[in-house]
């Protein structure tokens, strides 16, 4: 009787104690996830703030630098006659066709006292405005004005100064209204649900996305939307998270972006901040929290559900586990035959290593996809003569996995296994190691995959991305990073920057056309890499200048019979392109010693030795400080 009340009692502490524990983890993974949910959504929330405001930054500089150089070329064509005095109105035509083939309200032109036309031929005096002011110093403007001088309406000016023989004669100029401006300056919502605006240096909003006031919870009309002071607004809330108000004003004074919670009114807010680089502007981009709080309540609630639905199958499989017990060899048979069906199935090559029975099995796919039949099968035979199949340089790979597998339960490794026809084909090996009651390893069950064609588009992609579409030289971006690389990596040698530019190139562009001049350019480009050497840096910098870097020069002596056969090249490369007359370059030259030099100043020598060549005369080289 004592005992079956013992074996009551211990069934009944069963029945009621498995399912209070199974509850009990139940809550509190229900209080640890919500805390963690909580914080990975303000997380995310304000990493996705922060991509799409520096996505806007990059796509407000590549969109005003595209209307810059609209303008700029303008100013470029129209330069000499406007130097010359000639009457500002025989301009309007050609701002006329500016402005209906681009953004602008109105395209504008001025000589040096400020006078001048606009494309719908108003007459105009703008010597009293900031941006004149400005790009008669030589300066690009992006401006904001409080009221146009014809549109009596705000209006945003882009402005360029008209350069003529290094003198600035006038300026050329286009306006915009809002929604143009909006529309250029990719001024745009995060997926619609915040709202993005851009700041001056005072807090005074610039421009916005719409009508939505973000600082309180009413609406402002348009024209008073643009009269708010954000940084008063601010002051008025209460900033936490990532920022204090201190630090936020450093960081908007000192133009460095950042984020920050905001609380005003009863409700909250996340915000992110990226300065534009342009008048102390800084964009915004704020959302409410109630819109991502909805998103978190959506989840913690399907996370709730699928934690209590586990709670319940956990009860279940408590009552059910003797049973699962009693058929478990029987399932443990049955996933051994399913293993083989399904690896006979799956397009990879399955290899199982016994290293017990000294055996090495495959599926039937490896033929297919190698081309050629399995050449090992045994294990001992494999790690023998391993390095008669593997290209020489992936074999440290291939020792470290091996060295590694007494350790390491699984690992993977891509290297190049030499066929028997001779050719390499690039493989992927994949490994998992199975174990013996013993502990000790029996078995090595992986895959093998064909990853040849993978590796070959990659390399041919990157061969794209590093190389000149047209000369086949490295582009700008590669040749500088290689050059940067090359003077890091220091030595005591001597190495030498040439900055190449072919003299009056245009002629040919405009005698010939640009099909000629781009065939002459690659005549250049072939000339010079058999020139110089294969351990010299040879880049295209665009148009029709050219980059090298010789490295570890054996004396200045050297570098100028270098120099002087470089500039003996180009005046045979004329005859080669069967042109008349001769093709000539001037190129400047700067020395470095045992990497003492930054890419920047060996450039900035190189450029101004160039401009010192091209002073004498043209047709020959300077070395900066020579």
């Amino acid at each position: 009787m004592v005992n079956l009340k013992k074996y009551a009692a211990r069934d009944i502490c069963r029945i009621i104690g498995v399912p209070s524990v199974i509850a009990l983890a139940a809550f509190v993974s229900m209080l640890i996830f919500s805390v963690e949910v909580t914080h990975q959504t303000e997380e995310n929330t304000f990493s996705m703030l922060m991509d799409s405001a520096k996505q806007q930054v990059m796509l407000f500089d590549v969109s005003i630098e595209g209307q810059v150089n609209m303008l700029s070329t303008l100013a470029d064509s129209i330069a000499k006659p406007v130097g010359e005095g000639r009457d500002l109105r025989e301009f309007i035509p050609r701002l006329e066709v500016m402005k209906y083939s681009s953004n602008f309200t109105n395209v504008g032109i001025t000589g040096k006292d400020g006078e001048g036309y606009i494309s719908s031929g108003h007459h105009i005096d703008i010597a009293d405005r900031g941006y004149f002011q400005k790009s008669m110093l030589f300066q690009t403007v992006v401006e904001k004005v409080k009221l146009g001088k014809v549109i009596k309406t705000p209006i945003f000016i882009i402005s360029v100064p008209i350069v003529d023989n290094d003198r600035v004669v006038g300026i050329l100029f286009g306006s915009y209204d809002f929604s143009q401006f909006k529309s250029i300056a990719k001024i745009d919502a995060f997926k619609g649900s915040s709202y993005c605006f851009i700041v001056d240096s005072d807090g005074d909003i610039v421009i916005g996305t719409d009508k939505r006031h973000f600082f309180t919870d009413g609406k402002l009309a348009e024209e008073s939307l643009y009269s708010v002071n954000f940084l008063d607004e601010l002051k008025n809330g209460t900033i936490d998270r990532r920022d204090s108000f201190d630090k936020f004003m450093n960081n908007f004074k000192s133009e460095r972006g950042g984020m920050f919670g905001y609380s005003f009114g009863g409700s909250r807010r996340y915000a992110v901040y990226q300065p534009l680089g342009i008048n102390g502007w800084v964009l915004f981009n704020m959302i409410d929290a109630s819109s991502v709080d909805a998103r978190k309540n959506k989840i913690l609630y399907s996370a709730f559900v699928v934690i209590g639905i586990v709670a319940l199958c956990s009860l279940f499989l408590v009552f059910c586990i003797y049973r699962l017990n009693a058929e478990k060899n029987r399932e443990l048979r049955e996933s051994e035959e399913l293993y083989r069906v399904v690896e006979n199935f799956t397009n990879m090559v399955i290899f199982d290593m016994s290293i017990k029975n000294d055996t090495i099995r495959y599926n039937e796919n490896f033929e297919e996809m190698f081309g050629y039949k399995p050449r090992f099968f045994k294990f001992s035979e494999l790690v023998e003569n391993y390095a008669a199949i593997v290209y020489e340089d992936d074999l440290p790979m291939i020792d470290k996995m091996l060295n590694a597998i007494p350790v390491a339960e699984c690992g993977s490794v891509e290297f190049r296994c030499i066929s028997p026809f001779g050719y390499c084909i690039w493989m992927r090996i994949e490994y998992n190691k199975l174990h013996g009651e013993d502990g000790q390893v029996q078995r090595i069950v992986g895959r093998l995959t064909n990853i040849d064609d993978e590796k070959k588009k990659f390399q041919r992609l990157r061969l794209a991305a590093e190389r000149d579409s047209l000369t086949g030289l490295l582009n700008r971006k590669t040749a500088e990073g290689q050059i940067r690389a090359a003077l890091a990596g220091g030595g005591g040698g001597l190495h030498a920057l040439f900055i190449i530019d072919v003299d009056d190139f245009k002629s040919i562009n405009d005698g010939f056309g640009h099909i000629e001049g781009d065939r002459v350019l690659m005549v250049i480009a072939k000339a010079m890499e058999e020139f110089f050497r294969g351990s010299d840096i040879i880049g295209r910098l665009g148009g029709d200048e050219f980059v090298v870097l010789l490295k570890d020069i054996p004396s200045i002596d050297v570098l100028k019979t270098r120099a002087a056969g470089l500039r003996a090249l180009f005046s045979k490369i004329g005859g080669s392109c069967s042109l008349p007359g001769h093709i000539s370059a001037s190129f400047g030259v700067s020395v470095a010693s045992g990497g003492r030099k930054s890419f920047e100043e060996l450039y900035r020598e190189a450029d101004e030795a160039l401009y010192r060549a091209k002073a004498e005369g043209k047709n020959g080289y300077h070395i900066y400080g020579g």
